[in-house]
């Protein structure tokens, strides 16, 4: 089990990890090793399919394409939801955003389908009546919606939770 250092100021943590992440991980890395694999198969023991085998600089190029998006999709793997005492964060690996409480006007647990509304999974950009939306979120788990005092290029931040009642009382706690 891996631990983490929890910040003194810190009322809630949680951490969502995909299936599919696991697999879209696994699907890339293997194959970028089966490209690396034919290379070196290839190099040693001559062409793999006879006179129509693909060039050498074929499998590197595909080792160099799939290994770079097999990084990016561990970056993508889970987020974490942290609630202290100055805001919330979400983060999906290096990419995370936070919301100090003074900045949120008003909150509510998004009923829509985030593939529907929001065009999938992950960081997503979305629209609502009153303004645009920025969503981090994830499969089969609930998504809040903070809006926000001050609007930048959206109006609304979203981020996904399997625990929306404890979330949303803590939100409470916290601007009300």
């Amino acid at each position: 089990m891996k631990m983490r250092i929890r910040q003194s100021d810190e009322l809630y943590y949680e951490k969502l990890v995909s299936f599919w992440g696991k697999l879209a991980v696994v699907l890339f890395f293997g194959v970028s090793l089966l490209f690396i694999i034919l290379f070196f198969c290839q190099q040693a023991y001559g062409p793999i399919g006879g006179e129509d085998s693909a060039p050498n600089w074929f499998y590197i190029m595909m080792f160099c394409i799939f290994l770079p998006i097999g990084l990016l999709v561990i970056n993508f793997l889970s987020l974490t939801v942290s609630i202290t005492t100055e805001g919330i964060t979400a983060a999906y690996g290096l990419f995370r955003h936070h919301i100090p409480w003074d900045n949120v006007a008003g909150y509510e647990l998004d009923k829509g389908s985030a593939l529907r509304q929001y065009g999938g999974y992950g960081i997503r950009y979305g629209w609502r009546k009153s303004g645009a939306v920025l969503v981090y979120n994830t499969m089969s788990s609930s998504v809040i919606l903070l809006e926000l005092r001050t609007v930048r290029s959206y109006r609304y931040f979203g981020f996904s939770t399997k625990h929306p009642d404890e979330v949303m009382a803590l939100i409470e706690g916290n601007t009300g």
